[in-house]
């Protein structure tokens, strides 16, 4: 019975104070889990960095690459360079289904893709001819082999060093033949791409435009080989 009676006195003078610490820290944003600038991921998964929204080009340059993702049933062709009317997209579909040819010779194959497909770099064009960044026509090979002064002043990009840390959402991430779109960058060099491939996760035509979440930047497709950021997007903020 005594034992009962110390009990409940120590829990009567203890609790004031344990209120006090709970309201403090229910009040302070450094502990409150929804204001911190982190969120919390499983184990094994990197942490997203939460900062600015987007604004301005690069806003229009993700919502554009995002629009395409969403609503183009285009299919990768190699040299593939437009985007036609749902007609011809399903056309070309249709013969890629049909035909199955090799992906060296499907414009060849399938003359139909020529009104209605879509290669990475002429994807990325698109990208930014749909959000009013209109520049002359690179291709991948081109992004890795012209000087950063040639790119400058003939395309409007600026050469950054191919360190992760330095992509932003909008900015081109070029690989050997390949090219994507930054759409969002995680810590511990991770990111979220968008981009035209026909690559093995590619199920069926219709499917060439895809989004690849939590995606080794530094190693997408073989190594990183240089960082392109439009000359419009120069001043925007950094961390997203």
């Amino acid at each position: 019975m005594k034992k009962n009676i110390i009990i409940s006195c120590l829990w009567i003078i203890a609790w004031p104070a344990m209120a006090v610490n709970l309201r403090a820290i229910s009040s302070n944003p450094s502990t409150n889990s929804t204001n911190s600038t982190t969120m919390p991921a499983a184990s094994g998964i990197p942490k997203i960095r939460v900062g600015t929204k987007l604004v301005g080009k690069q806003r229009d340059l993700v919502r554009a690459a995002r629009k395409l993702l969403e609503e183009a049933s285009v299919s990768y062709v190699y040299g593939g360079a437009k985007l036609g009317t749902a007609t011809d997209c399903a056309a070309c579909n249709q013969c890629l289904e049909t035909e199955k040819p090799g992906a060296d010779r499907r414009l060849r194959i399938c003359p139909e893709c020529q009104r209605c497909s879509l290669d990475c770099s002429h994807f990325t064009q698109l990208v930014f001819e749909r959000a009013g960044v209109a520049h002359p026509y690179l291709t991948s090979n081109d992004m890795v082999g012209l000087s950063p002064e040639r790119l400058a002043r003939n395309f409007g990009f600026l050469t950054l060093p191919a360190e992760v840390k330095s992509a932003q959402p909008g900015d081109l991430l070029v690989y050997k033949g390949h090219v994507v779109m930054v759409e969002r960058r995680h810590e511990d060099g991770r990111g979220d791409v968008i981009h035209a491939t026909g690559g093995r996760d590619i199920k069926a035509p219709g499917q060439g435009v895809q989004r690849e979440r939590w995606a080794d930047l530094a190693h997408f497709r073989g190594p990183l080989l240089r960082i392109l950021r439009h000359k419009s997007l120069a001043s925007t903020a950094q961390d997203h």
